[in-house]
């Protein structure tokens, strides 16, 4: 643990994982946080809510608590039912219907895997009750995003972008390689880890693509970064 602890203090090399280190970007990125507020405050009032965010992405989330008000006579069946068409018009407000992949981030992943580098609900602009809600899973929520999209922005900045997925994506592991990111000789791979922060709190696509940049370009850069964004916003 205290190697642990030193290698995240002074930007050392991760114990067990050689090559690695967590790397911050001087480059801020903007986020979409508010339209993330909204969409949980529409979950809140009706039990299931969608909701596009910008930069190509659906967002959609449920409360527990109001289902059990106000649908407490439904079976699992309707609710999830209910749950998957909200995502899919979501999916069609973003503009993200007819491109062949979606990979999706659930709010469960913040709580039980051990992401460090991404926001605590705790710290989202949200009312006390309902970070309290999200920390518990009594709120929950899913964010999919096109890897298309983003491969886009890398393009604009003069990459290369790729993505080695199979069209049917929805059990990705650590490991799978969503997009390859090359300039020249230098490149990133970006697995589901890497898109953890970008999705669950809503960083503005342009400026964390110029972020990623700004590490595949650092020739000081370690063989395998981990990466811990910057952000413009002051949450709380």
């Amino acid at each position: 643990m205290e190697a642990a602890v030193e290698a995240v203090m002074t930007g050392g090399e991760l114990p067990g994982r050689p090559g690695q280190r967590i790397v911050s970007p001087t480059q801020r990125c903007g986020t979409h946080i508010r339209a993330f507020v909204t969409g949980i405050d529409e979950a809140v009032r009706r039990g299931i809510a969608g909701a596009a965010i910008s930069d190509a992405r659906a967002l959609t989330a449920f409360s527990f608590p109001t289902l059990a008000q106000t649908r407490s006579n439904d079976s699992a069946r309707q609710l999830l039912d209910d749950f998957h068409a909200e995502r899919q018009s979501a999916i069609e407000r973003a503009g993200i219907a007819n491109v062949l992949h979606h990979v999706t981030v659930a709010s469960a992943t913040r709580n039980h895997d051990f992401v460090p580098s991404v926001m605590p609900f705790a710290l989202f602009p949200l009312p006390p009750i309902q970070a309290a809600l999200l920390i518990c899973d009594y709120i929950g929520f899913s964010i999919t995003v096109a890897p298309e999209r983003i491969a886009d922005h890398f393009e604009r900045l003069g990459f290369t972008a790729d993505i080695p997925l199979v069209t049917a994506n929805d059990s990705l592991v650590a490991t799978d390689t969503i997009i390859n990111v090359r300039r020249g000789s230098r490149g990133i791979r970006l697995h589901p880890g890497a898109l953890y922060e970008l999705l669950i709190e809503c960083l503005d696509l342009g400026s964390w693509a110029t972020a990623i940049a700004e590490v595949v370009d650092d020739s000081d850069a370690p063989p395998h970064p981990v990466l811990a964004f910057l952000t413009t916003r002051v949450w709380r």
